[in-house]
């Protein structure tokens, strides 16, 4: 009867763990298209990025070649403001230009008790992204994004 009660309670122990271990931080992978019609990403040069970068390698001003830039959400809000500068090549006119954007995320954050003995679950959830310049050069992926996800939440059309 001991060794049961022992082993309930080391199944429980590892269930707790298999739950807080998939809780990852939440974050947004802002993608570059060269306008709203692409269906592929385009890559860029970054020259610089503020806040810093959770999962993109370099500093905030080292140069990286990416189609993507990934960003961590702070802990601690419900908004941030990003900045994005770069260059891309016009495929249409095969000229250099550079691009500085200065995106607002809004997103809201639901927690949730799994089970007394486990603790609690955040879905944190973007719910508007803006751009500072133009509203039509940025546009979210889709409703109900996911932030713990790797694929592109955030489109940033440069022209």
């Amino acid at each position: 009867m001991g060794w049961c009660v022992l082993a309930l309670a080391l199944v429980q122990c590892q269930n707790c763990q298999d739950i807080k271990s998939n809780n990852t931080g939440a974050y947004i992978r802002v993608v570059f298209f060269l306008n709203s019609a692409d269906t592929a990403a385009d890559t860029v040069q970054i020259t610089r990025r503020t806040p810093g970068v959770a999962l993109t390698s370099g500093t905030e001003s080292d140069a990286v070649d990416a189609s993507s830039v990934i960003f961590a959400l702070p802990s601690d809000e419900l908004t941030q403001t990003y900045s994005i500068q770069g260059t891309f090549t016009d495929t249409e006119t095969n000229e250099t230009k550079s691009f500085n954007r200065t995106i607002k995320v809004d997103f809201t954050r639901k927690i949730s008790v799994i089970r007394p003995d486990c603790g609690v679950s955040e879905d944190i959830t973007i719910t508007k992204v803006t751009d500072a310049a133009n509203e039509e050069l940025v546009a979210l992926s889709s409703n109900s994004i996911d932030t713990t996800q790797t694929e592109g939440n955030v489109k940033i059309f440069l022209k």
